[in-house]
């Protein structure tokens, strides 16, 4: 039997998403043509990252996880109501999955149930490669078995693609038909698209069974290159390497995902009990032998606006709390929103103003209302940019969109606070840097993003929301747009920008890229009670499958070391109450600021009590502090200068000491100094040989043996002689005593003897 090719086999899903992204830059990218896989790095940032597919699956290393489970894919077979359309997107054959049912995936371990969007191949021009994925380092080249019917509407329609973005309608057929028998086991790690932009967003499930298809068919997929795709010469080896694991793990849901078996043990495929109306159902044949089809599942998970779906949410889905274990960027030390306390606000004066007048612009502007799952969105489009300049940004920002956070109460509302105030509404203004091209390309870089934040008060009628609150009928569903009229974006903002707080953080939504200069605005807009309650009606009105949208903010997350800036003195004191005398003027009445020109508006400036930050404060309590900051300023930098004086006064003391030194050195003669030399030497040598001599007599005392006696004291001297004096006088009176009383005995034996004599010759 001879020997045919590996296929690898995708089937993309994402929780209630309906498209999916494969890539932004058409076809730049390639494996033969375009930009190779070793240098997507380069081009896209996403694809040098460390959770990259595909990857080589040790057996030795897995790791056993059975509250994985197993999968129910019975909804895979439905046909009615579902349309596949094959496609050549130029880099592979793609089958769409379309209709109005949808083909859901539960269980296996998932958050939740997922929609089959689409499913595409990957194959080699030769036996040793072509899948993307290998397991202990094989590549499968497989054994040809039977024939396998279930692909014949594929290969039979791929004529009908033979030019890049070609696509033809095929008959529905179950997609359950072409998976394997069993897919009781499993393998499972969490990676990326193994296609740029290869977002990390992927849970990847490579099913341990096979799928069999004969040498015929497999040689169809290999002529599609030769015969269809002329101008991208082959799309035959079409897989990318494999990925470094970097410190991930592999994990199976069964015992016998340990070991892997290389002929496979797949009896038979399994026979479906289920009707189909427009095409009876394909009964596959028995599979001699297999390796031939790996079965991937992926999960396109959150991005900012598109690739989001709806598995992270507030009340749904995955709550804020959990967000950092699904996408690992959301813990960082850098997100948003944050707790801003003025006493801890540093000044930055060289922020400066923002420039906002092209954000007037209205011609060949389309703006779009949209409902995302999670909030109102309206989206900027058209010919025209949106530029934000100045403000202490890096450059000019395109406007992207904005949206808005709103709370269920009027205590809460908003995602940043002030000085441990919340707020009832908040709108975020997303911009891009001009620096892309793209939103996609800016969204992960640092500095990519910036972030006007506005905060609202609950106040008048403003009838420039009346466009955006009269449309919301129109968008009850998630996905549901619609264009509304073109309005000036600046109608929007409160009428003064001047003031404003300055952070760098991240995106309040997964993936929470930490790549946003957040401007959170010291001036609030105004918006009636029944305005704001329009919004809070959404959720119940509009969006039951999603209960209720409001109170769709994310907690505030710790500041870690940042600063929070303001680029004005008066953004140190903030004012619960606002300063919003008046809505702003309509389009047609607004106009540009003239420069303060005139002596009362200089006046105005000066004294910082009359201005509109200062009318809601007494004015003898902000007397009464300003004096007191002026007490403590001035105290403050006279200790300062009192410090400053005696550190100066040392450092002259320590000069004028030294000088001192050097004159005094410079004076001496230098005769005298030799003279002075010689007599040091001459004393230090005396020493030596003084210490030398005094050892050599052992009848000295110690302290005579370690001190010569010219260098004792007069005292010392007197007293050593006083001691060596008693000492003399006592041996002299010793002898005396020893020769008294010698002479003593010696006169009593004279005695006793001349009187022994005499007693004895009187005897006689």
């Amino acid at each position: 039997m001879s020997v045919i090719k590996f296929v690898a086999f995708h089937v993309i899903s994402a929780l209630y998403c309906s498209f999916l992204v494969k890539g932004d830059a058409g076809n730049t990218w390639g494996y033969q043509d375009g930009i190779p896989p070793a240098l997507w790095p380069r081009e896209y940032r996403t694809c040098g990252g460390r959770h990259q597919s595909p990857i080589d699956i040790q057996t030795n290393r897995i790791r056993l996880n059975q509250r994985l489970g197993r999968f129910d894919l019975s909804d895979l077979n439905l046909i009615n109501n579902i349309r596949l359309t094959l496609k050549n997107n130029g880099h592979t054959a793609e089958v769409d999955v379309e209709g109005r049912n949808s083909l859901v995936v539960n269980g296996g371990g998932l958050p939740g149930p997922y929609t089959v969007k689409q499913f595409h191949f990957h194959w080699g021009s030769q036996d040793s490669r072509g899948s993307e994925h290998d397991i202990n380092g094989r590549f499968f080249p497989m054994e040809v078995g039977a024939h396998n019917p279930a692909f014949d509407e594929i290969i039979g329609h791929m004529n009908d693609v033979r030019h890049k973005d070609d696509h033809v309608d095929i008959q529905a057929f179950s997609l359950r038909s072409l998976f394997p028998r069993s897919t009781d086991v499993f393998y499972r790690y969490y990676g990326g698209l193994t296609t740029p932009p290869c977002y990390e967003s992927v849970i990847w499930t490579i099913f341990q069974e096979h799928i069999q298809i004969s040498e015929r068919q497999i040689n169809q997929f290999r002529l599609l290159g030769d015969r269809h795709f002329r101008r991208f010469r082959s799309l035959s080896d079409n897989f990318r390497p494999t990925q470094p694991l970097n410190r991930r793990y592999v994990y199976t849901n069964d015992p016998r995902g340990y070991q892997y078996q290389r002929q496979g043990t797949f009896g038979r495929q399994p026979v479906l009990p289920i009707a189909v109306p427009n095409k009876p159902f394909v009964n596959r044949p028995q599979i001699r032998e297999s390796e031939v089809i790996f079965v991937y599942i992926q999960k396109v998970a959150a991005s900012i606006d598109k690739l989001a779906g709806n598995s992270w949410g507030y009340q749904d889905g995955i709550p804020p709390s959990q967000w950092p274990i699904e996408y690992r960027t959301c813990g960082g030390r850098r997100q948003s929103p944050v707790h801003i306390e003025m006493k801890d606000v540093v000044l930055n004066e060289q922020l400066g103003a923002f420039d906002l007048n092209d954000i007037n612009v209205i011609n060949n502007i389309r703006l779009t209302l949209k409902n995302n799952g999670h909030t109102v969105e309206v989206d900027v489009e058209g010919r025209n940019n949106l530029l934000v300049t100045g403000g202490g940004l890096p450059g000019p920002f395109m406007v992207k969109q904005f949206h808005f956070h709103w709370g269920s109460a009027d205590n809460r509302g908003s995602e940043h606070d002030i000085s441990g105030r919340y707020f009832p509404m908040e709108m975020h203004v997303v911009t891009y840097s001009a620096r892309f091209k793209m939103f996609e390309e800016a969204k992960n870089s640092t500095d990519g993003l910036a972030v006007l934040a506005f905060l609202f008060d609950i106040g008048d009628h403003n009838p420039v929301f009346d466009e955006m609150i009269g449309h919301m009928n129109d968008v009850r569903h998630r996905d549901d747009h619609v264009e509304i009229q073109t309005f000036s974006l600046s109608s929007l903002f409160p009428r003064a920008t001047d003031v404003f707080y300055r952070y760098y953080g991240g995106l309040t939504t997964p993936p929470c890229y930490e790549s946003v200069v957040w401007t959170i605005f010291q001036e609030h807009i105004r918006i009636s009670q029944v305005q704001i309650n329009e919004f809070r009606r959404l959720g119940d009105r509009y969006f039951r499958r999603f209960r209720t949208l409001s109170d769709n903010f994310r907690p505030t997350q710790p500041i870690s070391g940042r600063y929070v800036y303001t680029n004005h003195p008066r953004g140190l004191q903030y004012r619960r109450e606002g300063s919003f005398p008046r809505q702003p003027l309509p389009v047609s009445r607004r106009v540009a600021r003239q420069p303060i020109q005139n002596k009362a508006s200089r006046t105005f400036i000066r004294q910082p009590m009359q201005n509109i930050v200062a009318r809601m404060i007494p004015r003898k309590q902000m007397q009464r502090n300003l004096i007191l900051n002026n007490q403590r300023h001035q105290s403050q930098r006279n200790f300062t200068q009192a410090i400053l004086m005696q550190q100066m006064q040392r450092q002259i003391t320590r000069d004028i000491q030294r000088q001192l030194r050097r004159n005094i050195t410079q004076e001496i003669p230098r005769h005298v100094i030799q003279r002075q030399s010689i007599r040091n030497i001459g004393r230090q040598q005396m020493r030596r040989n003084f210490t030398h001599e005094i050892s050599r007599q052992p009848f000295q005392t110690n302290v005579e043996r370690t001190i010569p006696m010219q260098f004792l004291g007069r005292k010392l001297r007197r007293r050593l002689l006083l001691v060596k004096g008693k000492q003399v006088c006592t041996f002299i009176l010793i002898l005396l005593f020893f020769y008294l009383l010698f002479t003593h005995e010696q006169n009593f034996i004279y005695s006793q003897v001349e009187g022994f004599y005499e007693v004895k010759t009187d005897s006689q």
